[in-house]
């Protein structure tokens, strides 16, 4: 996963929680990248790629969730 940030956030924690239905949560921690204003997991998420989930951002006491969702393009079959 890969978070582009308009600017660089000193202290800024990320990471992607992804609901799974019957098998759980994923959870992707971002780190900074060496390229400035990119934060990235270290793994993709695990197939299927089509999930609902929440960016959690942290910044010192502010907190803020981010709900999204992800989508396989079509013809993307496995």
């Amino acid at each position: 996963m890969r978070l582009t940030l308009e600017r660089p956030a000193s202290g800024l924690a990320a990471q992607v929680a992804i609901d799974r239905g019957a098998n759980g949560l994923e959870t992707l921690r971002l780190r900074p990248s060496r390229e400035t204003g990119l934060m990235e997991s270290t793994e993709a998420p695990r197939e299927p790629h089509s999930f609902r989930a929440v960016l959690q951002l942290t910044q010192d006491a502010d907190h803020e969730n981010l709900s999204f969702e992800m989508a396989e393009p079509d013809g993307h079959d496995h």
